[in-house]
């Protein structure tokens, strides 16, 4: 368990520092909602925008239930233009969330969280299998 843990901490890592570097070192633009797509899982938003001279068609998923998604997502209509970040690397990755913020940051968090609690079960279980060393009454003497 204690593995299984300290493997959460380690993807809760990784997957903060993908999130920041959305935030801190992909360029920003501005671009058009071309479809928003919304299920019962999250929403889909495809934007088209300009980088480079170039036109690119990017996407974004936001997870969630409908109802939240739909609230969070209300202003977003299509045809309407958007401040998107996205992946120079691969411009069809592109983040909607362009500030550091518990939306942003949720899902490394949640699995950080899980890491801290596997550990802490994995501790428990260690020391209650093998428990503590109790001194026999004749060893005082």
């Amino acid at each position: 368990m204690i593995i299984i843990g300290l493997g959460f901490l380690g993807l809760s890592c990784w997957l903060a520092y993908g999130q920041w570097a959305k935030v801190a070192a992909w360029p920003r633009t501005s671009a058009t909602l071309i479809s928003k797509d919304i299920s019962s899982a999250g929403a889909r938003l495809v934007f088209q925008y300009e980088a480079g001279g170039r036109i690119f068609t990017g996407s974004d998923v936001r997870f969630g239930s409908e109802k939240s998604v739909r609230t969070a997502l209300k202003s977003y209509e299509p045809g309407a233009s958007e401040r998107i970040s996205y992946n120079p690397e691969d411009p069809g990755e592109v983040e909607t969330i362009l500030s550091y913020s518990w939306e942003l940051f949720e899902g490394p968090i949640s699995s950080g969280v899980f890491g801290v609690l596997f550990i802490f079960g994995g501790v428990g279980v260690y020391r209650w299998s093998y428990g503590t060393p109790v001194e026999s009454p004749t060893a005082k003497i």
